[in-house]
């Protein structure tokens, strides 16, 4: 797919409804094939629980074109260590997978953490966006698992130095 020319700007609070519908496309298409159906509906939940604390925070950006919203990403800073950030939240309409919706978004929340002096980014990624942040730069620290609901959820630690430096071995918080 061709690159999609999009602009990227703060989610707003009228931006819920249509950023929960997306999320929730974009879990319940893309993960098939990795999880099952009912662990992604509790994935998708959990996620759309969060969107109302990342928008009144004010770091979560929305990609769109003039008719509509493409995707959404954010970032925190970890509780206690104000170099240390998270990218969170990153979801794509499964019409613009693969057209660089997502590293525009995951490439703008990094440039506003950097602003704000985080220099260590932490990522807790699917199976299925492995691939992603790997091409974005970070790197593979270890699997884990969360809890979905019922379910386990297997994931996977990722980090990333934003001042270009190489991130320790194993490092993660």
């Amino acid at each position: 797919m061709a690159t999609v020319e999009i602009s990227i700007r703060p989610a707003r609070p009228r931006d819920f409804l249509p950023l929960a519908a997306l999320c929730r496309e974009s879990y319940l298409t893309l993960g098939q094939g990795y999880f099952g159906s009912d662990v992604l509906e509790h994935a998708a939940n959990t996620v759309n629980r969060s969107l109302p604390g990342a928008i009144a925070q004010g770091q979560l950006f929305v990609a769109g074109t003039s008719a509509r919203l493409l995707g959404c990403a954010g970032w925190s800073t970890v509780s206690g260590q104000t170099k240390t950030g998270e990218l969170r939240l990153v979801a794509v309409s499964p019409k613009y997978s693969g057209a660089g919706v997502a590293s525009r978004l995951g490439g703008h929340c990094e440039q506003e953490a950097r602003r704000n002096g985080t220099i260590h980014f932490d990522c807790v990624s699917t199976m299925m966006a492995e691939g992603l942040y790997a091409k974005l730069g970070y790197s593979h620290v270890r699997f884990g698992e969360l809890r979905v609901g019922p379910h386990p959820f297997p994931i996977v630690y990722m980090t990333k130095r934003l001042d270009g430096a190489e991130p320790a071995p194993g490092s993660w918080r």
